[in-house]
Parts: C-alpha cells; structure tokens; sequence
C-alpha cells in the first residue's frame, strides 16, 4: 500500500518438525534470491508436539528394506 506494506501467506502442508520450540525469522530478498533488502527475527514461535518417541529436528520419509551383505563389500 501507500504506506509499503504488503500482507502475505505462505503454507507448508507436510512441515514435518519433531518436538520442540522453533523462531520463525522472515528475509526479504530480491527476485533472484541474491540480495537481502530487509529481515525481522524472531516474528513468531512455532512450539511442536507430538505422540512419538523420535528425536531430531524433522520427519523424513524413509522405507526399510532388507540388503544383501555384500552390497557393503567396499574390498574391491
């Protein structure tokens, strides 16, 4: 607007953070992503829980699957 505000909303849909407390910081780049014209830090918190045992910082999708030992033979 006249004033140089601008309002926005982005979505992540499958954010997938393990428990724990996270600051948002928000960056104003060019188009290309190369120069910063402006940040705030720490605009907002994001406190996560969750149900499950695991740790880490995030979910990452992942299979098991059985391999022969020989796939680790590195000998040559």
């Amino acid at each position: 607007n006249a004033n140089g505000r601008h309002h926005t909303m982005i979505t992540f849909p499958h954010l997938d953070l393990l428990a724990g407390s996270y600051w948002v910081h928000v960056y104003l780049l060019c188009d290309q992503g190369l120069h910063i014209y402006d940040k705030a830090r720490m605009v907002a918190e994001l406190v996560v829980t969750q149900d499950s045992l695991e740790q880490g910082i995030v979910r990452l999708p992942h299979e098991w699957a059985p391999v022969s030992p020989d796939i680790f033979n590195l000998a040559g």
